[in-house]
């Protein structure tokens, strides 16, 4: 109950995870441009997440966008966020996985189902570790 936030579990939630090619302000741009174009697709067609759309989600972003990346479906850890309060828990996540280059700069990711719209996350450790105990004593 302590550290919910440290829990490690396994889930069906399907994750968008874009790796930047470097930190450099143009492959930063790169991956927004990327991400930007995704968002499209999901909001314009109906594709479902599965190994057999890769190609299809591959295609319809080299339409809309000219930047170089691979696309991969696979289980990926992610550690603990918080986000206004809500504790997204750290564990292994089947992941659509976007690498731009080298893949080394930082990433920008999201939940794919139920929550895709709105919940993003940027490189950057912002575990917030709380205790029940404390709160629930300071609450009288």
């Amino acid at each position: 109950i302590i550290l919910t936030g440290c829990n490690y579990v396994e889930s069906e939630q399907i994750r968008i995870r874009i790796l930047a090619n470097s930190n450099s302000e143009e492959d930063i741009t790169e991956k927004y441009i990327l991400r930007d174009a995704l968002l499209d697709i999901f909001y314009k067609e109906n594709i479902i997440v599965k190994e057999e759309t890769i190609d299809l989600i591959k295609e319809e972003l080299n339409k809309r966008i000219d930047v170089n990346f691979q696309i991969e479906l696979k289980e990926t850890v992610f550690h603990a966020k918080v986000l206004n309060g809500k504790v997204m828990p750290s564990g292994k996540y089947m992941t659509l996985l976007f690498t731009i280059g080298k893949g080394e700069g930082k990433n920008w990711w999201s939940i794919l189902y139920p929550e895709f719209y709105g919940i993003n996350y940027e490189d950057a450790d912002e575990i917030e570790y709380r205790s029940f105990i404390y709160d629930f004593l300071k609450e009288d």
